[in-house]
């Protein structure tokens, strides 16, 4: 059976609505919310799991409160996901350029460089990876396998050439239902959320 891509809109799914703004995601972690499923696990150990994530999100509040750039805060959101998976992942942030209608690097502290700026400026589009469908739909986009799904057509030699197999990626909305920018969700292998 061939793996497939999947957008979700949010009236389709029996899930919640995803978190609409960075905040909510920030208090949402460790959640099953229905987009992506729990993002880690350790094993049985979910107590010293919590607290980990607890101490992460402090750390990223703390760096809100204090007036870090964005691009240090989104650095340490991804790299709290990333260490809060019992899968390897990479996690990503790519920012909604409205007036060139693409996206723009925001954060992706573990994956290559050289990818992330091949990637930068990309318009968005139907068919456009996971994060440029992500955000031209509004919708979570799941890509269970890179090398097979028409959504990474223009892109798969790219990705697979870093060692990237799958991407599931969702919008993030401002308080007004614009899109502010996307959460891409890398890993090197083909894979799908757990439901």
């Amino acid at each position: 059976m061939a793996p497939a891509s999947h957008a979700f809109p949010q009236s389709a799914t029996n899930h919640p609505s995803p978190p609409r703004s960075l905040g909510a995601w920030q208090s949402g972690f460790g959640r099953d919310n229905g987009d992506f499923g729990r993002l880690g696990s350790n094993g049985g150990r979910d107590a010293d799991w919590a607290i980990s994530l607890t101490e992460g999100q402090n750390q990223i509040l703390e760096k809100i409160v204090e007036g870090e750039p964005l691009s240090i805060i989104l650095d340490a959101l991804a790299i709290m996901i990333e260490a809060h998976s019992d899968k390897a992942l990479y996690c990503s942030f790519l920012l909604f350029d409205a007036a060139e209608n693409c996206l723009r690097h925001g954060a992706a502290p573990s994956l290559p460089k050289a990818y992330c700026e091949q990637l930068d400026g990309v318009v968005i589009g139907p068919n456009v990876g996971s994060c440029g469908t992500a955000a031209y739909l509004t919708a979570s986009v799941t890509v269970e396998d890179i090398s097979v799904d028409p959504l990474w057509d223009d892109f798969s030699e790219m990705a697979l050439t870093f060692g990237l197999r799958s991407c599931w990626s969702t919008p993030v909305l401002g308080k007004d239902g614009k899109l502010l920018a996307t959460m891409g969700i890398y890993h090197p292998f083909p894979h799908c959320p757990d439901p």
